[in-house]
């Protein structure tokens, strides 16, 4: 007994080198909260450099560990973490996606820096468990991270609106997690293990059809409603419009990311079932409600944060109908879009940002007001929301030509009509995208207000917007930089 609780310790001692990552991102939070015990006073800006300095470190740990060259997947923890070289990269990717959202997070006072910063990095961390699971469990643990989180998140504001954003997110989010784990438990009583092995999988191909094609229903449930994909869309437009900009910019893009590589990474153990191509077909039609639904809805939204909350419920109806096609490109294609999706979202919050800042609100009618600085935000408006829309010369042009060809490369393979209706869709939202997206170029630009306002721009801001922009022309000359990166994934 005592020979066996010394080998499993040795064992565990062994596998964290493994998460070397994640236990710096842990240390970071301790960290935080126990400077925030001994500093007398919080400095300005102080938050966003240690966020900054967090992220730096893990990138740095990651890349100089040698991980991202591992030949073999290693099953670490009796299974519970799967790590390879690509769960490495993509550890990365979300790490970079995260730091575009630092140069808008709100300098807070004391009482809240520590914590905002805590809780953003637990995010993070979540993250990093959903993308690297190895059982049914970890899954749970990461998104049940990621959900508390955000939850706490989205009420920092402390009025009265980001309270009801908070609670209505929340009581969503038990509902899925509930559906979720009840889902996990059936189809523990089917298999008999939580690992996600081969055995696993196959296990559960060979068990009662209705009762495991249920229990995967439910299970899926959990993971839309991460992504924000129908039925579980609900909660995003009130969501986004009472958090933070730099909260919200956040959570559509990080958390979705890593929902979206979990739904790929199951879906993948699916394949040797025979139950893959019912569990296609529902993923393919909430893909479809969920990209009409959100177009339709963004057409009548008057507040700028709204209307970019339905843009993202669309934006995951086009990455879930990917995600489930049959395609060879089908993950570099998603991974690709959600670079291009980051850089202009991102934009377009920060400027949001600013507006909301100085005037307390963000209606798209009052960018027709006059203000200084009017070109550069509206260039930098124009910029981001072309690419958003999908027209060149953008990245968000690239991406989604990437993602209509594997659909239609999908649908080549399979003549599957809800591929082709997925694809048809698709092409139709971009559309229609085209009237709600151009609703603030069109404020600055056309329309004339009478209420002259002063939006100043300093030369670090000027400097973030150029960050946020360059990359969304550059890239559309030279995608082959995006995609080389990507392909080693």
């Amino acid at each position: 007994m005592e020979d066996v609780l010394i080998n499993n310790l040795s064992q565990i001692k062994e596998d964290l080198i493994f998460i070397l990552p994640e236990i710096v991102l842990s240390l970071s939070i301790i960290f935080i909260i126990l400077l925030d015990l001994i500093l007398k006073r919080w400095y300005a800006g102080l938050n966003k450099a240690l966020l900054l300095i967090a992220l730096l470190t893990a990138g740095f740990v990651i890349i100089n560990s040698g991980f991202t060259s591992l030949k073999n997947p290693v099953y670490i923890f009796s299974h519970f973490i799967v790590i390879s070289s690509s769960v490495y990269r993509l550890k990365l990717l979300l790490i970079l996606l995260s730091a575009l959202v630092i140069p808008f997070i709100p300098n807070l006072d004391k009482q809240k820096a520590s914590i905002f910063i805590s809780l953003f990095i637990a995010i993070l961390l979540g993250t990093f468990f959903m993308i690297s699971a190895g059982s049914l469990l970890t899954i749970y643990l990461g998104i049940e991270v990621v959900s508390l989180c955000s939850y706490m998140l989205i009420a920092f504001n402390t009025d009265t609106k980001s309270f009801e954003a908070s609670i209505k997110y929340l009581l969503f989010g038990a509902v899925a997690s509930g559906v979720m784990l009840f889902g996990f438990s059936w189809m523990y009583g089917v298999t008999g293990s939580i690992y996600l092995t081969p055995e696993f999988f196959t296990s559960l191909g060979n068990g009662p059809s209705l009762f495991v094609i249920t229990s995967i229903v439910f299970v899926l449930i959990g993971f839309l409603f991460k992504i924000g994909a129908f039925p579980l869309h609900i909660w995003i437009p009130d969501t986004y419009e009472g958090a933070d900009s730099s909260v919200a910019a956040f959570l559509s893009i990080v958390p979705k990311t890593a929902g979206l590589l979990l739904i790929f990474n199951f879906l993948s153990g699916l394949n040797n079932t025979g139950f893959i191509s019912i569990i296609r077909e529902l993923l393919f039609i909430s893909a479809i409600i969920t990209m009409l639904l959100g177009t339709f809805a963004a057409i009548r939204q008057s507040i700028f944060q709204r209307l970019l909350a339905y843009s993202s419920i669309v934006h995951s109806g086009f990455l879930l109908a990917i995600v489930c096609a049959p395609s060879t490109n089908a993950m570099s294609s998603v991974l690709f879009y959600m670079v291009a999706y980051a850089f202009a979202n991102c934009c377009v919050f920060f400027i949001n940002s600013r507006m909301i800042s100085q005037y307390g609100y963000g209606l798209i009618e009052q960018y027709s007001q006059p203000f200084s600085n009017k070109a550069i935000y509206g260039i930098a408006v124009l910029i981001a929301v072309v690419s958003l829309v999908g027209i060149p010369p953008t990245l968000g042009f690239t991406a989604k030509l990437l993602l209509f060809s594997s659909l239609w490369e999908s649908y080549v393979s399979t003549s599957n009509s809800l591929v082709l209706a997925s694809f048809s869709v698709g092409l139709l939202t971009a559309i229609v995208g085209l009237f709600y997206y151009l609703k603030v170029p069109y404020q600055i630009f056309i329309k004339s207000g009478n209420h002259s306002m002063k939006l100043s721009i300093s030369y670090a801001e000027a400097a973030i917007l150029l960050i946020y922009t360059i990359p969304l022309i550059v890239i559309f000359f030279q995608p082959e930089w995006l995609l080389k990166l990507i392909a080693d994934i």
